[in-house]
């Protein structure tokens, strides 16, 4: 399952030293993550595996997120720690 290294993920990031509001910004994006997999492939968090969540199911996510958010900057920070726990898990 792809969401159970969350917590493991945000373990390194404190030890990484990053501050609570990135760890937290991170947090967002993920669950918004979920909630995309969710309404788009009808997938459940049990349902997510990593071999799923592919750089093409990222790509998707960050487009669609891109689309729907007026201000230029928020996607990119934001939805920064999607490719990160990526590149974690």
């Amino acid at each position: 399952m792809f969401f159970i290294y969350t917590k493991d993920f945000f373990n390194h990031l404190r030890s990484e030293l990053h501050s609570e509001r990135t760890i937290e910004t991170y947090c967002q994006s993920l669950n918004a993550f979920r909630i995309y997999l969710y309404e788009t492939y009808s997938k459940t968090v049990d349902q997510i595996t990593i071999d799923f969540v592919t750089e093409e199911v990222i790509r998707e996510f960050l487009s669609s997120r891109q689309q729907q958010c007026w201000h230029t900057e928020c996607p990119a920070v934001r939805d920064k720690g999607i490719p990160e726990i990526y590149r974690y898990a």
